[in-house]
């Protein structure tokens, strides 16, 4: 079970991604949704297949791993005293297998896990067995950066914390025609954040408003438009750290009339209170709603980090689990395993990169009577010479009348280069710098570079773009210096007097001084001068130097025996922290970047296809108005010769009209 009505809401927020830009992803799989779904679609089909549910988590895992994706499956607790499932009000607060299973024969719930961990352990998928809600563990993986998302159906993995949620659609029709490109569904915390001012709180207030799995009555009289209007009113703005006890607190003392109403209240906000709702008693401060917060708050999760190694398959454990619990035959399994391996290519070929010749068919006709109007330039000095032409015929038009331009006839010989641009309103297609596109280039200048369109170039379309390059900084120069802005490196910066030193000396060539052992020396004095007690005084406190020497390292040796190793480990652990950190950012940031290239390939995807749209419809129009222009030219010169044949004069002929007129 999940929010009533929640997904109707969120799927404007959800968005399509590229299969390709989940691969080598680590996704958390909640395990009991895919349980619950097979075992439910069992009995609602009347399917009397044993164990079906291995069936469906061999099916969907090797779906997964055809996308190259790491999947981690995560199961509900087993445990019937579960501390999750504990509460003072057992009549609000229902444990959720009992109410998701109900008495259907499918309530054996821990055999079934059991035997799935048993497949999926051979398999070589990790299996997690959470101390709580499955969600709420995945969610809890998510924040330690073990994966990236969960992939479930339940809205209730936000409430728990989750950031990124995906749905795919293993329906039998996607099975069988190959994965396409936008068969999963991306819905975000983030985006429902900036795009909705919602988080975490925000939904967990509408789950308690709406009925959730931990406190089902809800509240009488509030649909999920009603919920979003009260959030708009009483939920600051999106603010992440608001407590949802305090949005339902405002909210119920508001409608109660326990809290006056202003003059600055919104119609919403006015409409809101003159509704009737029917709050259960204490409402919200009683200890239904208490716990239910709790349960969402602070769920009961492990926050040990699992090792995610590679495990070879073993499909001779897995051939005998299948046939004996879900009577397969060794030949079905060998067919499946092939059938996998064949849409593993297939899945390669069909997510590579789009050609642009998908998007810009030729304009050519093959019409004998019919010339067109529309045609590519053959080389550059073809471009060249007909942009020119254009543009003198332009302004010349431009110079004789500026509102108005003047019919030309179209010929059949007349051929122009059309260069095709999406005027972007809104948000570019190109990569722009930090700042945007105007801080690296003019106001004027529009960035239309299309890198997942525009591919499969090869050396003679480069020559030809470089010499239209320089055509093009020929004819419009530079105007300022884009480089002002920042100063002059100092590359000697950080050249110390000892650097530039020692790298003068290997400049020479000269060879590193030795290092000055003599003062760790300790000779004796000459037999000559053995009677002289000034030297032998000073040999003496050398002597006594290097003792004292020794002695200070033997003691600190002794140090270092004791507290060095134990030092040592804190030192490691905080590298170890340090690196997990920074590999969590790394993640993060690459998964920001993924993202970002996902967005600017179906942003020109859609361009393509508009432009491909527009140009169709474009040269449709020119080419009909051609068509017309050479019909009136040949109506013309029949009408010449009916005049010339039957010797009429048509002046006499237009006086006539006029007269009758």
């Amino acid at each position: 079970m999940t929010i009533n009505g929640i997904w109707e809401w969120a799927n404007h927020v959800s968005q399509k991604v590229a299969l390709e830009t989940l691969r080598d992803k680590v996704l958390a799989i909640d395990g009991h949704i895919w349980l619950y779904e097979s075992l439910k679609g069992c009995e609602t089909h009347h399917q009397q297949t044993p164990n079906s549910y291995l069936i469906t988590f061999f099916t969907r895992i090797q779906r997964l791993r055809e996308l190259k994706i790491i999947p981690i499956v995560v199961f509900d607790s087993i445990s019937s005293s579960s501390a999750a499932h504990e509460a003072a009000d057992q009549d609000e607060f229902v444990p959720r297998k009992r109410r998701s299973f109900g008495d259907s024969p499918f309530t054996n719930l821990a055999d079934h896990v059991i035997k799935t961990d048993s497949l999926l352990s051979h398999f070589g998928v990790k299996v997690i067995i959470a101390p709580g809600d499955g969600e709420a563990q995945c969610a809890r993986l998510e924040e330690l950066g073990v994966v990236s998302g969960c992939i479930t159906t339940d809205f209730d993995y936000f409430l728990f914390g989750g950031k990124n949620l995906y749905r795919f659609d293993f329906s039998a029709t996607t099975m069988l025609s190959g994965a396409r490109l936008h068969d999963v569904t991306h819905l975000s915390l983030g985006r429902m954040n900036i795009e909705k001012k919602v988080a975490r709180p925000h939904l967990i207030a509408t789950a308690i408003l709406l009925g959730c799995d931990y406190y089902q009555r809800g509240v009488q009289n509030i649909g999920i438009i009603t919920v979003f209007d009260i959030l708009a009113e009483f939920g600051d703005n999106g603010c992440k750290e608001t407590d949802p006890q305090v949005i339902l607190d405002r909210f119920s003392s508001y409608v109660r009339r326990e809290i006056p109403a202003r003059s600055e209240d919104s119609s919403r906000k006015l409409r809101l209170r003159g509704k009737k709702f029917n709050f259960p008693d204490g409402f919200p401060n009683c200890t239904a709603v208490g716990n239910a917060i709790k349960m969402y708050m602070q769920p009961a999760v492990s926050n040990q980090i699992p090792r995610i190694t590679s495990q070879i398959t073993n499909f001779q454990k897995v051939e005998e689990i299948l046939v004996k619990e879900c009577g397969w035959s060794p030949q079905r399994l060998q067919r499946e395993v092939t059938t996998s391996m064949t849409r593993s290519r297939n899945v390669l070929n069909i997510v590579t990169q789009s050609h642009i010749n998908e998007f810009f068919p030729s304009t050519r006709t093959k019409t004998q009577n019919f010339s067109p109007i529309v045609e590519p330039c053959k080389s550059a000095d073809d471009y060249i010479s007909a942009n020119n032409n254009w543009m003198r015929k332009r302004k010349r038009m431009d110079s004789d009348s500026p509102n108005v331009v003047p019919k030309k006839p179209v010929t059949a010989n007349r051929k122009r280069t059309i260069r095709i641009r999406h005027k972007m309103s809104a948000k570019p297609l190109a990569l722009t710098g930090p700042g945007g596109a105007n801080q690296l280039q003019d106001d004027q200048i529009l960035v239309d570079a299309l890198p997942y369109l525009d591919t499969e170039y090869n050396e003679t379309d480069r020559q030809l773009a470089m010499k239209l390059v320089e055509h093009e900084c020929k004819t419009f120069r530079p105007t300022k210096n884009y480089l002002t802005h920042l100063p002059v490196p100092d590359y000697d910066a950080f050249l110390t007097p000892c650097m530039l030193k020692e790298m003068s000396r290997m400049k020479k060539k000269e060879e590193m001084e030795k290092l000055d052992l003599s003062r760790c020396e300790l000779p004796p004095p000459s037999a000559v001068k053995g009677v002289d007690r000034k030297l032998w005084a000073k040999v003496l406190r050398n002597a006594k130097a290097q003792n004292e020497h020794l002695m200070l390292r033997q003691i600190n040796l002794e140090l270092m025996d004791e507290y060095a190793a134990e030092n040592y480990l804190q030192r490691n652990k905080l590298m170890e922290s340090l690196l997990t950190q920074a590999e969590k950012e790394l993640r993060i940031t690459k998964e920001a970047v993924m993202e970002v290239h996902a967005a600017r390939k179906m942003a020109q995807l859609k361009a393509g296809d508009k432009v491909k749209q527009l140009e169709h419809s474009w040269v449709t129009m020119v080419t009909n108005n051609y068509r017309m222009e050479m019909e009136n030219r040949q109506m013309e010169s029949d009408n010449a010769k009916q005049i010339k044949r039957l010797k009429v004069d048509p002046s006499k002929l237009e006086d006539k009209e006029d007269q009758e007129n």
